[in-house]
């Protein structure tokens, strides 16, 4: 039944994504946030399919804590599925970080520049640094 679900989850993806993908290229001429907001729907799809399809669950607890102000949100990510999770649990625009180490590699530069985040702003870490 897993193998099956998991099938099922991966074909949808694959339909879903290049569309989307297509769709997120031509919301090139939006405003940043705006933009932003569309390309996050994808994020809101696979988390739709994951609960639908996989039965992954999750509840936020403590999201009367959040702040409406610009706020810091740090995670020790156990998962992918958190990237996509927080587009849909912290809806308001936000920037992506990324370690500066990484910001030299050619795929990190790629995928910066077709991002929703680099339009919203992508701030580099210094990690060990004082």
């Amino acid at each position: 039944m897993i193998f099956l679900r998991s099938l099922v989850f991966l074909i949808a993806q694959i339909l879903i994504t290049p569309p989307y993908a297509i769709f997120a290229l031509a919301t090139a001429p939006l405003a940043p946030l705006a933009r932003f907001r569309l390309i996050a729907g994808w994020s809101h799809a696979m988390i739709w399919l994951a609960q639908k399809v996989l039965g992954i669950q999750y509840r936020v607890i403590g999201a009367e804590n959040l702040p409406r102000t610009p706020a810091v949100i740090l995670s020790k990510h156990q998962s992918a599925w958190e990237t996509l999770a927080f587009q849909v649990i912290f809806p308001r625009s936000w920037a992506a970080s990324a370690s500066h180490k990484d910001s030299g590699s050619p795929s990190f530069r790629k995928a910066r520049g077709c991002s929703p985040a680099r339009r919203v702003g992508t701030i580099l870490a210094e990690r060990g640094l004082p």
